[in-house]
């Protein structure tokens, strides 16, 4: 599916505001509420949007620091990464798990409780023997920017997109 300049705009509106009205959604793009509506469909089928979730102030419900750890693995054979691969998918404490190439082989970003459960999950990931070198943490002190609301109109316009709404 090549995008036009009405999908284009339905994606950038969606992504700051994922709880607009159809009604409100084909105002701001230019189109009526049921073509609006059909290329939103299509878009979501298609797999150009994942899903639509709330952003969600945890802190306002429990306490709970972020860590980022980056991981070298031992071996670099395709079974490696497939082993600790599962095992951080099995991990509901590290919300995102990147590949990464150079010193460290992915770049972990664990939610825990507090540093005393963070050093308990890296223990016991270092114990179910997934093929962990090396590891090094970072605790976040505070959080400066968690935006991305405007992250495809800057991607497209670094590449000439000009945005019509």
């Amino acid at each position: 599916m090549k995008l036009d300049s009405y999908d284009i705009a339905i994606l950038n509106v969606l992504q700051q505001n994922g709880r607009i009205s159809k009604r409100d959604l084909a105002e701001k793009i230019g189109l009526s509420v049921s073509p609006c509506w059909v290329r939103m469909r299509k878009l979501e089928e298609q797999g150009y949007i994942r899903g639509y979730e709330a952003k969600i102030e945890f802190d306002r419900i429990v306490r709970f620091c972020h860590v980022t750890t980056m991981v070298r693995l031992e071996a670099h054979h395709a079974r490696d990464f497939k082993r600790f691969e599962t095992a951080i998918n099995n991990t509901p404490q590290i919300v995102r798990c990147d590949a990464v190439i150079g010193e460290v082989d992915y770049i972990l970003q664990f939610v825990t409780i507090d540093i005393d459960h963070y050093q308990r999950l890296i223990e016991s990931l270092l114990e179910s023997d997934i093929g962990i070198l090396n590891y090094f943490s970072h605790v976040q002190s505070k959080a400066i920017k968690d935006d991305s609301s405007r992250l495809l109109e800057s991607l497209l316009g670094e590449t000439g997109y000009e945005f019509k709404l």
